[in-house]
């Protein structure tokens, strides 16, 4: 999966998150995921911060 907002003026308003919580949520409760995990590029600060913001936490790279 890949979100993107490309229009600017769009950033930092809270839509990725709003759009990653209804993703998270549909996954657990409709599909009965176990776990979502993802591996997200490290120089992408903005997408980080979303993830952070939806309870996704850092781990170890093995």
């Amino acid at each position: 999966m890949d979100l993107f907002i490309g229009e600017t003026d769009y950033w930092n308003k809270g839509i990725g998150t709003k759009m990653l919580s209804a993703v998270i949520n549909y996954l657990f409760e409709q599909r009965q995921a176990d776990k979502i995990v993802i591996d997200p590029h490290v120089d992408n600060p903005l997408a980080i911060r979303c993830y952070d913001k939806c309870g996704f936490v850092k781990v170890t790279q093995f």
